[in-house]
C-alpha cells in the first residue's frame, strides 16, 4: 500500500500520450494531408465537445489550411469544414492514411 490507501496495482497509471504507434498530434500534419483520428488526449468535456461537433475516432479528415504550429487549423470531413484552435488541435491524435 502507498500513503493514499491504494495498493500498487490500483494506482492510476498515466495515460499513453499517443494511443497508436505512428500517431502524432493533428498540428503536425501538413496542409492537404489526409489523416485518420485515432484518439483524444483531453478530458471528458473536451471529448464530448468534439463528438458533438461530429468528429469521432476513426474519422478520415483532410487538413485544408494550416499556416503555422500553434495556430488554428481548418479541416474537412466530407463536405463539412471545421476550425480547431491550436490548443484543441494538439489534443487530437491522428495517423497518416
Amino acid at each position: 500500500m502507498n500513503g493514499k490507501g491504494l495498493q500498487r496495482s490500483e494506482e492510476k497509471r498515466p495515460q499513453q500520450k499517443y494511443p497508436l504507434s505512428g500517431s502524432f498530434p493533428l498540428p503536425m500534419a501538413r496542409g492537404g494531408e489526409r489523416v485518420r483520428i485515432v484518439g483524444f488526449q483531453g478530458g471528458r468535456g473536451f471529448q464530448e465537445k468534439l463528438l458533438s461537433m461530429g468528429l469521432n475516432i476513426g474519422d478520415e479528415i483532410k487538413i485544408m489550411e494550416h499556416q503555422r504550429r500553434g495556430a488554428a487549423i481548418m479541416l474537412a470531413k466530407g463536405e463539412t469544414r471545421y476550425i480547431l484552435g491550436g490548443g484543441m488541435a494538439f489534443k487530437v491524435s491522428v495517423q497518416s492514411i
